[in-house]
């Protein structure tokens, strides 16, 4: 069975880092692309032992993916889900920290 594809929007922040370490800790059957809030710039981090370049969102890490990980900043995150709507086939989009829990569009 193919391994799911996850994109993690926010993984340098504490929270993605969080649930990098659970996916690995749970052995999920998952594919995790991250990707990082900042516009522009890739971000370096650590992962356990090794570094870690986290890029920018853009179009092509949404396009295929299962499941988008809302994790970031609010900017961020609407960019993700305007992405998203642009595909004929959408992800799951997970809202981690509420920021499209007053959307009507998000239920």
């Amino acid at each position: 069975m193919k391994d799911a594809r996850w994109v993690l929007l926010g993984g340098e922040t504490l929270l993605g880092i969080e649930i990098r370490d659970l996916i690995n800790e749970r052995k999920l059957p998952v594919s995790l692309q991250v990707a990082s809030t900042s516009s522009d710039d890739k971000v370096i981090t650590r992962d356990e032992d090794e570094l870690l370049v986290i890029s920018p969102l853009d179009a092509a890490m949404v396009d295929g993916a299962d499941v988008v990980l809302l994790g970031g900043n609010r900017k961020a995150n609407r960019k993700a889900l305007q992405l998203a709507k642009e595909l004929k086939t959408r992800p799951a989009l997970v809202d981690l920290l509420c920021d499209f829990e007053d959307d009507a569009e998000a239920r």
